[in-house]
């Protein structure tokens, strides 16, 4: 039973079928699942939060507070009869004015306890149980513009989050497509090479067998035997990149490691059916790239941030209301609302500051210092799309017409090895010869699928530089759209 169990564990992921992903799926799952779209969005909803948190400046503060306070001893206690009472105050009208005097002088280490008595005895100071409830409502009038340049400076920082956002996902659709690519350019040389050395051992039979019948000498023999053998490493890491290619691509849209995938094999090898680009209706000189936006957004903000400091110099004025009750219950909770005794003020506070060591004009001047050099960012961002898009513009260029020269380049090939096989069929050519067109096809191959794949990673290139799809046309037909990939085709499975 235990071999069994085993054998069904082997191999797990035989059982699941493979997917197919095509390019439009591979970044719609990139978009909808990548860690790096997400920590864009959290940045997002961060930024979202801190206008709220802005907003909150401007609109007045409502709180309640109820407060019990129980006290254990008081100072006041002291005031209270709590030992003998005290002789009462009784002086003689009748005696004579030094017998007064001197009555006064003997009651007078009494008098302060007495008075302190009779003074606290129907006030709350000393009580043991205090309530406290109250309403307070504050406003701030006037703050010289900051409430103001707060708001439009926390606009301008969710404004520099969302177009780091979308600059994200562009980021991404970009890398999804370059893995894409690169994982059927790798899957396609694996092919290129399989191929040469199926053409290498077939050559292989040949010449063995006219060595067999004394029509090849030993030299064609072992050159046979050594250009079959070196096929075989170039076949061993021809796979080993295919995997790498699809370890890469996996990784970004989340696609697990045991889960077979299939690719869309026919985008690579599209041939005369590849779409071009409109350059008559492309226009190169404006780039409407997020990062521009959230450079431009970042200016804005650091402007309303020296904005925001620059008000601390000036005075503010702001308006406060309390409403409230206290209640001194003789038992532990009060009787009711009647026992509470209304408190009702409303003050005005006007603050100017006069002296707070240069604090406020340091971050004056920091705030300054971030607003020049986001204003130098921004210039160097937009210079560096200027030149991304030139740059991608004239790689897509020359993608394109290295498409052409290749493709009219393998079919020569492919006829010469074939021409070349015929021959040494027929004894009129050598084994040199036929390994020879072997080798300038197989070359061949592998520069064309390079071209096509370097045509359609410059068309992706394009549209990141200028941050939107560009419209693609193919010869003799109507505008095809504008995203890479969407030309069908066979698909390309992974061994996995």
């Amino acid at each position: 039973m235990l071999p069994a169990a085993l054998a069904g564990q082997a191999h797990p992921a035989a059982t699941q079928a493979p997917i197919r992903l095509t390019m439009q799926e591979a970044v719609r799952r990139a978009l909808a699942t990548g860690e790096e779209v997400r920590l864009a969005e959290a940045a997002h909803r961060q930024a979202h939060g801190q206008v709220t948190q802005a907003y909150s400046a401007a609109l007045p503060e409502l709180r309640a507070n109820l407060t019990y306070t129980r006290t254990f001893a008081s100072v006041f206690a002291g005031g209270r009869q709590t030992g003998p009472s005290l002789p009462p105050f009784e002086p003689d009208t009748t005696a004579s004015l030094g017998d007064r005097i001197r009555y006064l002088e003997d009651e007078y280490p009494n008098a302060l306890p007495r008075g302190l008595g009779q003074l606290f005895a129907a006030t709350p100071f000393g009580r043991k149980n205090t309530y406290v409830a109250s309403l307070t409502l504050t406003q701030t009038l006037f703050q010289s513009g900051k409430i103001g340049a707060g708001v439009r400076g926390a606009r301008a920082y969710e404004r520099a989050a969302t177009a780091q956002l979308e600059e994200t996902r562009q980021d991404v659709v970009f890398r999804v497509k370059q893995a894409y690519l690169n994982a059927l350019f790798a899957q396609r040389l694996l092919d290129i090479a399989e191929g040469s050395k199926t053409l290498s051992d077939e050559q292989l039979r040949r010449v063995e067998l006219n060595h067999r019948v004394g029509s090849s000498a030993d030299y064609d023999l072992l050159r046979a035997q050594v250009e079959s053998a070196n096929q075989e490493p170039q076949v061993i890491a021809a796979r080993n990149q295919r995997d790498l290619g699809m370890l890469e691509l996996r990784r970004l849209v989340n696609v697990p490691p045991e889960q077979p995938v299939e690719l869309d094999a026919g985008i690579l090898a599209a041939g005369d059916s590849l779409p071009e680009v409109d350059f008559a209706v492309v226009q190169i000189d404006l780039a409407s790239r997020a990062a521009l936006e959230a450079a431009q957004a970042a200016v804005a903000f650091r402007r309303q941030a020296v904005r925001v400091y620059r008000a601390d110099l000036f005075p503010s004025l702001k308006f406060t209301m309390n409403f409230g009750g206290q209640a001194f219950p003789n038992g532990t909770f009060p009787g009711g609302v009647s026992d509470f005794r209304r408190d009702w003020n409303a003050s005005l506070t006007l603050s100017m500051p006069i002296f707070d060591g240069f604090r406020i004009r340091g971050q004056v001047a920091q705030a300054r210092a971030d607003l020049e050099r986001a204003e130098l960012e921004l210039e160097q961002t937009r210079e560096a799309v200027t030149i991304e898009v030139q740059q991608a513009q004239l790689e897509l260029e020359r993608a394109r017409a290295l498409v052409a020269a290749r493709r009219q380049t393998v079919a020569w090939a492919a006829r010469a090895h074939r021409l070349a096989s015929v021959r040494y069929t027929n004894g009129i050519a050598t084994a040199l010869e036929v390994s020879d067109g072997r080798l300038a096809m197989q070359q061949a191959q592998v520069n064309e699928a390079q071209a096509t794949r370097d045509y359609l990673l410059g068309v992706a290139a394009l549209e990141r530089a200028l941050g939107r799809l560009v419209p693609m046309v193919r010869r003799g037909d109507q505008r095809a759209g504008g995203a890479v990939g969407a030309v069908g085709g066979q698909p390309s499975g992974d061994s996995r």
